[in-house]
């Protein structure tokens, strides 16, 4: 198992650029046929069958549970600029930098049965996307910077129902019966509060990989911390749903307040959220490349038998 505090060799690295480059080599010409691709480079494969949107796929829908005909589920919601092709790489691909399963219709997959996503998306779906198009509005300001506001009218209720129906779709048919509570909150529109063990944070897209990735256990072997997450990475906003433990970067803003507000409910959001790089490929790190940088050389040095490699990288770094 690879942790958060571990890093990888080189040939392990793949930048977004470098991500993006193998995307478009992927697709070629195919993706012209309707429109100037856009691909996205997902880095965690959705857990479900196999196969195109209008394909008819049978299994467990990822949040109700019952066993039937499958619906495509967009993830997150078309209108919420899901609607370019899409070239997944699944972990085993991630040393090849090349994806090889191709979605002209977007990021998703069989998730949900058709009732699930047509209520889901008919309670939650306009909120989420106007909550969308209103940080997309301000994605490219926000580039570079530590931290920016979110300013705008929400449908907060809306917002968070919809990334937990993500959530569900993200992770395997077996998360709905770990997290049933959960799965009440999602399906009656109208229920509010949260169970105490979840929280829910978001945080601006700062660049990077557009992760996805079913639950998953981070640790920082140096402060002997654990964290349990899943994260979702879609411009403009990343998503994380963490359990009993906190993060082990808490710089996500947790929005997890957004559940105490009723079914159609509007507010005025005025929060200063952080902008976030998605360099690696491991879900909850958010380190800048020079970061990354440091840390591998800490570990080199570490594997030299150096006592204090962060001192000796400090001294080097001072002199030169």
């Amino acid at each position: 198992m690879r942790v958060a505090g571990e890093l990888r060799p080189r040939s392990e690295r793949a930048t977004a650029l470098g991500r993006d480059a193998a995307c478009r080599k992927t697709i070629g010409p195919v993706g012209r046929r309707r429109r100037d691709p856009r691909p996205v480079s997902v880095f965690f494969g959705i857990p479900s069958p196999r196969g195109l949107a209008f394909d008819k796929i049978t299994g467990p829908c990822h949040l109700c549970g019952r066993v039937g005909p499958l619906s495509f589920e967009h993830i997150p919601p078309r209108k919420a600029y899901n609607d370019y092709p899409a070239v997944l790489h699944e972990y085993e691909q991630l040393e090849s930098e090349y994806g090889t399963r191709y979605l002209p219709d977007g990021r998703g997959g069989h998730t949900l049965c058709e009732r699930c996503n047509n209520d889901t998306g008919g309670a939650y779906g306009t909120g989420f996307v106007e909550w969308s198009k209103l940080g997309f509005d301000r994605l490219a300001a926000v580039q570079g910077r530590r931290s920016a506001n979110y300013h705008g009218e929400i449908a907060p209720l809306h917002v968070i129902k919809q990334v937990a129906t993500i959530f569900f779709s993200v992770n395997g048919p077996g998360f709905q019966k770990q997290h049933p509570e959960l799965a009440r909150f999602v399906l009656d529109k109208e229920r509010t509060g949260l169970p105490p063990r979840y929280r829910f944070h978001v945080f601006w897209y700062g660049g990077g990989g557009l992760r996805q990735s079913g639950v998953s256990a981070a640790m920082d072997l140096r402060r002997d911390r654990l964290s349990v997450l899943t994260e979702f990475v879609h411009p403009p906003f990343g998503y994380v749903l963490r359990f009993e433990h906190g993060l082990l970067d808490q710089r996500p803003e947790d929005i997890s307040d957004f559940a105490n507000y009723g079914y159609g409910e509007r507010i005025q959001f005025n929060r200063r959220l952080p902008v976030l790089p998605t360099l690696w490929h491991l879900p909850g790190d958010y380190r800048s490349r020079d970061e990354i940088a440091r840390d591998e050389a800490i570990n080199t040095l570490e594997e030299w038998g150096v006592a204090e490699p962060e001192a000796v990288l400090d001294w080097f770094q001072r002199h030169g």
